[in-house]
């Protein structure tokens, strides 16, 4: 069996699933302070702001590699991966928090 690297962090490859336990558990570093439980819509908005280069945003479901943070104006640009090829998009704040992605970086 082969056995499949993620190529960004350079990790034996996840599903969202392990992310989500791997922030809630410690094996990844939360970035912010929210409650990984149940974050809070202002709460993650506070920690998108610490979001550098390299670090990522998970929920049940997706995840994506933060490219640049554009705190001034509530955006993101980041990689993602989504059928069938990687693209780089752009996130507001406001539209992860409402989605719940939860943002944390490789220890």
């Amino acid at each position: 069996m082969i056995k499949r690297k993620a190529f960004s962090w350079e990790i034996d490859r996840k599903t969202t699933s392990d992310f989500v336990r791997g922030i809630k558990d410690g094996t990844y570093n939360k970035v912010g302070s929210y409650d990984e439980s149940n974050p809070k819509k202002s709460e993650l908005k506070e920690a998108y702001k610490k979001l550098q280069e390299g670090d990522a945003v998970v929920k049940k479901g997706h995840t994506f590699i933060i490219a640049s943070n554009d705190s001034a104006n509530s955006k993101v640009y980041a990689y993602e991966q989504t059928p069938y090829y990687a693209q780089y998009t752009s996130w507001t704040y406001e539209t992860m928090s409402k989605d719940g992605y939860m943002p944390f970086a490789k220890k």
